[in-house]
């Protein structure tokens, strides 16, 4: 009988539509053989080869703005990274079954990028935690994982929706979902007239505060009130001009889909599910509810083709 291999790609919040995918799925009584994923996709499908995906789930609608700021962002003074990534990696770690990949009950494997000779890393054995972490290390933002003399970072910089790693694996049909396709329809941030002005104003004061905007940050945050935020609130604020999360978000998601067109021509997909998710930035997580039934919706019209395909291509 054929394989059925499902390939997850990356694009950080954008991901959680992958738990929509997955569920639409096994609504309709379609069980992949074989898992590979890239970044957040790494992270949705290590869980679902885990068995723990409703956990997931009920963590991934329970959160909101101030969960996101104060759970995930240990933002600090590395030189690598914004983001620690400490508490991203004990998020992970509630949610993962200590175990080798190499014990599941199905095949998993994940990319990574090797970030000082540009090269593919795949794990497909060993530590899940480390495998998953140095996955989801959006270059810039989080700090990378150094593993076995590598510097790791976001696979998606070399390996968006990892097809070719399904292929290897044994997959004979597969089924990838690419969630950084489609056009932006929001209307983009702009720089307001005076903000060149008001930035000459506020440079030097920007220059004696840079060392004490991380402590600052941690301990305001636990109150959430914006106003408090201080020199951190032009990383975060969502107007009236790009923060840096929007500014990497972006142009990741711009690499990424570039990246993705070009691989889909070398590695296709049997089916490609793109579900409507453009419009979720790189770190609002607490969309969670409307990105995973724009995962589902997806995979609802994509439906038809799969069971055609699954049918033509599945042996007594």
């Amino acid at each position: 009988m054929s394989k059925l291999g499902l390939v997850l790609g990356s694009g950080a919040a954008r991901g959680w539509s992958h738990i929509g995918v997955i569920e639409a799925l096994e609504d309709a009584g379609i069980q992949p053989d074989i898992i590979t994923g890239t970044s957040i996709g790494s992270l949705v499908g290590g869980v679902y080869a885990s068995g723990r995906l409703p956990e997931l789930k009920e963590a991934a609608l329970s959160l909101d703005v101030k969960s996101i700021l104060f759970n995930f962002l240990d933002f600090g003074i590395q030189r690598s990274g914004l983001i620690d990534g400490n508490k991203v990696t004990e998020f992970i770690s509630e949610h993962l079954k200590e175990t080798p990949i190499e014990s599941l009950s199905r095949p998993f494997a994940c990319v990574a990028t090797d970030a000082l000779n540009g090269s593919e890393v795949t794990f497909g054995a060993g530590d899940m935690l480390t495998a998953i972490r140095a996955s989801i290390s959006i270059p810039g933002i989080f700090t990378p994982v150094y593993h076995e003399e590598r510097v790791l970072i976001d696979g998606g910089v070399v390996n968006p929706v990892p097809v070719n790693t399904a292929r290897n694996l044994g997959a004979d049909v597969i089924i990838a979902v690419d969630i950084n396709h489609g056009v932006v329809k929001h209307p983009p941030k702009s720089i307001p007239p005076n903000y060149l002005e008001r930035l000459r104003d506020s440079s030097e004061k920007a220059k004696t505060d840079a060392f004490g905007i991380v402590e600052h940050f941690r301990d305001t945050i636990k109150h959430f009130d914006p106003e408090r935020l201080g020199p951190m609130k032009r990383y975060i604020a969502p107007e009236p001009i790009p923060n840096i999360f929007d500014v990497l978000g972006n142009s990741l998601r711009i690499m990424e889909a570039q990246i993705a067109e070009t691989r889909f021509t070398v590695f296709p997909a049997d089916v490609l599910i793109r579900p409507n998710v453009a419009d979720v930035s790189i770190l609002e997580f607490n969309r969670a509810e409307e990105t995973i039934c724009a995962g589902y919706e997806a995979t609802l019209e994509a439906m038809p083709a799969i069971e055609a395909f699954l049918k033509g291509n599945t042996t007594p």
